[in-house]
């Protein structure tokens, strides 16, 4: 695994538009992302050998042959879950393990598909609706993300004696950033600490704008190996680990079988893994972009991925000084799924590639380690990128 570290790079990223609803397909969305994707490294489709996506996503790879005009994959593959990092890693490792030149990772998303505060199916589609174990939670009224997660959340709350609004802060400056980036849905639109406080619950202690916004969209990168990334038009950004991680007892969001629900072991399995790969310790990462469709569990992240000790996260973030983009640790400064778009991961991507180039709306000085990491409390997946 060390010789992968810095053998590939992203050299094209990429979002379309965000709008909260749109006429268009997955499809239409998805080959615009790939297109700008492509044209920001200078590339064009005959080049591309290879595709990555989503286990989930509706667009599959051979309507991207098809509509793209390519004569012939090498690879292809997808990423189960919400982990736009997974399928980026998936992406570097076919590159270097020499099963494809120029590969493709993207997502497309429609906001039917993002059910995070509403289930508004009848009772009789609950079972096919919610796969596995959930399917006996239903019945008790937990039918969505921000159900699931208040129970974690409450639970944190109880162990560590936290401020149950603490969560909040992760919310508040995630739409602080979106108000500054053109590109986001909350564009022009902070969120301040009292508009939070007075919002509704959604699930105790959760409130409405806890959870992300949904919307229509598309990103995509796209990867090639560290020495063809010299020659295509932007400079590459290295992809310094790329990792996966599970951890025991797991299922998504509603690990409740777990002696401690509120720990996050696979992040905290996956942090170690990247630091080992990169050589690098949490102190030496300048930004980060953490799957936030929740707020509570982007906080968890933190403590799993060891910028903060177990019950220490919410004091951390508390007057969000420390995660703004000249604090600490600034955290999804694009405005996150919570402020910009929920396109699971891929858009953290895309901003995290602008952080590194020094291009981003929100740009952090002097960036040169960005750390992107799919959610806890689910198979996760995660990158470390370094500057060109």
């Amino acid at each position: 695994m060390r010789d992968f570290s810095g053998a590939t790079a992203i050299v094209g990223a990429a979002n379309t538009a965000f709008s909260f609803t749109s006429e268009r397909s997955h499809l239409d969305l998805a080959l615009e992302a790939i297109l700008l994707a492509l044209d920001d490294a200078g590339l064009a489709p005959r080049d591309v050998d290879g595709i990555t996506g989503y286990s989930f996503d509706r667009v599959r790879e051979y309507e991207l042959v098809n509509n793209l005009g390519l004569r012939d994959l090498a690879f292809f593959a997808e990423s189960p879950y919400g982990n736009g990092c997974g399928a980026v890693a998936l992406a570097a490792l076919a590159v270097a393990a020499g099963r494809a030149h120029t590969v493709v990772a993207f997502r497309s998303v429609k906001a039917p598909l993002g059910d995070t505060l509403h289930f508004d199916q009848g009772m009789e589609s609950i079972g096919p609706a919610l796969a596995g174990s959930r399917v006996h939670h239903a019945p008790f009224g937990l039918l969505t993300v921000i159900q699931w997660a208040a129970l974690v959340a409450q639970r944190y709350v109880h162990r560590y004696n936290s401020d149950p609004d603490g969560f909040g802060w992760v919310t508040v400056v995630a739409r602080e950033y979106a108000a500054t980036n053109p590109s986001a849905l909350h564009f022009g639109q902070p969120l301040s600490r009292e508009q939070y406080l007075a919002a509704p619950f959604a699930s105790s202690p959760l409130r409405l704008p806890d959870g992300n916004v949904g919307n229509d969209g598309a990103s995509a990168v796209v990867v090639t190996s560290a020495d063809r990334a010299s020659d295509v038009r932007r400079a590459g950004i290295p992809i310094l680990a790329a990792g996966w991680a599970t951890g025991p007892e797991l299922e998504v969001v509603t690990s409740y079988q777990r002696p401690e629900i509120e720990w996050p072991e696979e992040t905290a399995l996956l942090a170690r893994r990247l630091y080992g790969e990169a050589g690098i310790v949490p102190s030496d990462v300048d930004f980060l972009e953490v799957y936030d469709h929740i707020s509570a569990l982007a906080l968890l992240s933190l403590e799993g991925l060891g910028f903060c000790k177990p019950g220490e996260a919410v004091d951390f973030v508390s007057g969000g000084d420390n995660i703004r983009v000249d604090g600490t640790l600034p955290l999804n400064t694009h405005g996150g799924h919570l402020g910009e778009a929920y396109v699971q991961t891929m858009n953290h991507v895309v901003e995290a590639v602008r952080q590194l180039r020094g291009d981003a709306v929100n740009q952090v000085a002097d960036a040169s380690i960005g750390l992107v990491v799919g959610g806890s409390l689910a198979p996760v997946t995660g990158l470390v990128l370094g500057s060109s």
